[in-house]
């Protein structure tokens, strides 16, 4: 399969972009149709989705990884090139690219290695981590990565984008109760008292109407908006 019989939508299973959005997006897509850029990680689920839609956006990423029957597979099928080889190995990898996409984990142990190829590349970084100590891992890399005229960007992926908009919408819905509560996301780290109930450790929306889990020693409570 080339290139142009791919079946999958740019937009496939998801709203339609704003007109300033969509228009973003087509300069992004045909800028990087004509730039090498390196995927790493291309063979898992998430690898895998991005290497297809980036196909389906004219893009000709070079697929990467460690499993060289697996990239020859998906490479054939998406009439790609590919390149394998470990996540130790991405200087090597990255040949003419001008972009690494990391989307292998377990991100604190590929992210240092990788990152740090591409600071020596002077080569873009971008990664699909959802992960707090990597996203200041990069963010801590801005300096060398403005002096080498590269962008470091941690945490590009939907799962990211979509659970700090849900963090966001609790928080603007919701207001702590007195000073023993604060909101879910402010809530003191390490284990909950002994006498918080099981299973109930973790913040939560239970439902539509602005309700959240709060931290209210000794155990979770509910915190109303406007209560």
């Amino acid at each position: 399969m080339n290139a142009s019989e791919s079946t999958v939508s740019p937009h496939d299973g998801a709203p339609a972009p704003n007109a300033e959005v969509a228009s973003m997006s087509d300069r992004v897509d045909e800028a990087a149709s004509t730039e090498t850029w390196l995927l790493y990680g291309a063979t898992g689920r998430t690898g895998t989705l991005i290497a297809e839609q980036a196909v389906a956006r004219g893009h000709r990423p070079v697929l990467s990884g460690r499993s060289p029957d697996r990239l020859r597979r998906l490479a054939g099928r998406l009439d790609l090139p590919w390149v394998t080889g470990e996540v130790t190995d991405v200087g090597r990898l990255i040949g003419d690219a001008r972009l690494v996409l990391l989307a292998a984990g377990p991100f604190g142990t590929t992210a240092p290695p990788v990152l740090q190829a591409c600071l020596d590349a002077g080569v873009h970084y971008l990664d699909v981590a959802n992960e707090i100590p990597v996203a200041r891992a990069v963010l801590a890399a801005g300096e060398r990565a403005r002096a080498r005229g590269i962008t470091a960007l941690s945490a590009v992926g939907f799962g990211t984008v979509a659970s700090d908009g849900l963090a966001r919408l609790v928080a603007d819905r919701c207001r702590p109760r007195p000073s023993s509560t604060w909101p879910s996301s402010s809530a003191p780290r390490g284990p909950a008292p002994a006498r918080a109930p099981a299973g109930r450790r973790r913040s939560r929306v239970a439902d539509g109407s602005g309700a959240m889990v709060g931290w209210s020693a000794p155990a979770w409570v509910p915190v109303l908006a406007g209560s």
